[in-house]
């Protein structure tokens, strides 16, 4: 009986060793996938940036922050209002959209 209960508790132990370590794990894959990101002003941006937010599509909008997201390549994500709607648009180096 003795014997028993002993390895009643090892497997026990051994059990949430295993979900410590996978839960380890996930929470190191969360933080590779995210990317370094440099809050930034608009003037700080390259002119096509400027000029790609001054564009009709985004007229009526407001930009509430922009970040230089530092990725293989990097681009500007900006944060924008219209109305009650937020929404994120990325923008190459270029003024052109960037598919994330």
């Amino acid at each position: 009986m003795k014997k028993l209960f002993i390895i009643a508790i090892a497997l026990l132990s051994l059990g949430s060793v295993a979900v410590s370590a996978s839960q380890l794990v996930k929470d190191a894959n969360i933080t590779v996938l995210d990317d370094e990101k440099e809050k930034v002003k608009l003037e700080d941006t390259p002119q096509a940036v400027q000029d790609a937010l001054k564009a009709a599509e985004y007229a009526d909008a407001t930009i509430e922050s922009i970040y230089l997201v530092k990725a293989s390549p990097e681009y500007y994500s900006v944060d924008m209002k219209k109305g009650e709607q937020k929404f994120t648009v990325n923008l190459d180096k270029d003024g052109k959209k960037v598919v994330k």
